[in-house]
């Protein structure tokens, strides 16, 4: 059997600082005044990380350099990274 080259070989956690918009029609404005920021977590296979943003994928094709399921997210709205595995073979 072949053995698979995986393309991205880090594995990690984010937790960061979700964006929020308004739903569709007329809201009162009691609801942005009393809005709080949700904190989201997201798990993946990191893509790239820079002064500007962090970018991860859920899948990864092997022996190729497909990836899919994208999130990138903005360097302010990211609180923590938690390397779960790197190296991966």
């Amino acid at each position: 059997m072949k053995k698979v080259c995986w393309p991205v070989k880090r594995l990690v956690e984010i937790e960061w600082d979700d964006a929020s918009t308004s739903k569709f029609g007329w809201e009162n404005i009691s609801v942005y005044r009393t809005q709080e920021v949700v904190t989201c977590r997201s798990v993946g296979y990191l893509i790239r990380k820079d002064a500007k943003q962090v970018v991860i994928v859920q899948t990864q094709a092997g022996n190729q350099n497909d990836v899919m399921r994208e999130i990138a997210i903005p360097r302010g709205m990211v609180k923590k990274i938690k390397w779960i595995r790197s190296g991966l073979k």
